[in-house]
């Protein structure tokens, strides 16, 4: 899987529950830039766990991913609640400690990713 070249999707082919929860894009602005997803259960039957992914953009690459990126990590990060409908909003939300506990393990990934030039 890792290596893989994907168009990064809304839902995870090999898990039908897991929908995207939050999406950014960083890099250094030499080519290096990177596409960063998390997705979170959205069933009982889905394990409280998000997986985070992390892409290699492609030079024709735009913001809502239009062509195969490759896969370069994938994270796992135990949730201590199932996301919940928030209805004002019309989206998905975390527990405060599950949404700090995504965003530092993304927030390391990055760091890392920027730091040493590569996973």
């Amino acid at each position: 899987m890792i290596g893989k070249k994907e168009i990064p999707p809304p839902v995870l082919p090999e898990y039908q529950g897991m929908h995207l929860y939050h999406g950014f894009i960083s890099g250094d602005g030499e080519g290096n830039e990177y596409r960063f997803r998390s997705y979170v259960p959205t069933t009982v039957y889905d394990a409280k766990v998000a997986i985070l992914r992390m892409y290699q953009l492609e030079q024709s690459s735009e913001q809502l991913p239009n062509v195969p990126e490759r896969l370069l990590a994938e994270e796992r990060v135990n949730l201590v609640s199932l996301p919940q409908w928030n209805v004002g909003y019309q989206a998905l939300v975390l527990s405060t400690r599950d949404e700090r506990k995504v965003r530092q393990t993304l927030g390391k990934l990055e760091k890392k990713v920027l730091r040493d030039g590569g996973v």
